[in-house]
């Protein structure tokens, strides 16, 4: 799981260079969009849901951070 992002930055800058409109037009703009939307759902939005934080470390990192949930901070 680390180094996701850039998983994602990868796939998206190669699917860009061989798309519709990218530099060699492997794949017509049709497919290439099919493409990313299938990897995009069955691949990166199943390793995010996995990578997402507990609960206990949201709430850790919220009151390290100094957020308190629930209450609307007020404005100057």
């Amino acid at each position: 799981m680390r180094y996701g992002i850039w998983r994602n930055i990868v796939f998206l800058t190669l699917m860009t260079y061989i798309g519709g409109v990218g530099a060699k037009s492997v794949v017509n703009i049709d497919l290439g969009s099919l493409i990313v939307v299938l990897v995009s759902v069955l691949g990166f939005l199943p390793w995010g849901v996995a990578a997402r934080m507990g609960q206990s470390e949201m709430d850790q990192a919220h009151q390290q951070n100094g957020i308190i949930i629930g209450q609307s901070q007020a404005s100057p």
